[in-house]
């Protein structure tokens, strides 16, 4: 499944720097981890088990950068369901 857009500009904040952060968005529990700048780089969408472990889907961050270092390209690639046993 796509991200929402409403997700996606959830997102776009900045969050504390190399960190993971949990958080709700409406029936979805996300956890996500951020790089050194506290930009969301590896998200994970879904429902907690009883482990405290998401349960659903996993994305990762792509960014691409000019010689400048302004943003050229930025998604969110689905990298599948996730698992945990």
């Amino acid at each position: 499944m796509p991200l929402k857009e409403r997700i996606i500009n959830f997102l776009h904040k900045t969050y504390t720097p190399s960190s993971t952060i949990d958080a709700h968005f409406g029936r979805y529990e996300l956890q996500f981890r951020t790089d050194v700048e506290g930009r969301p780089v590896c998200l994970f969408i879904g429902k907690k088990n009883n482990l405290g472990r998401i349960i659903g889907e996993q994305y990762h961050r792509r960014t691409t950068y000019d010689q400048k270092g302004r943003i050229v390209k930025d998604h969110w690639d689905n990298q599948g369901k996730v698992t945990w046993k």
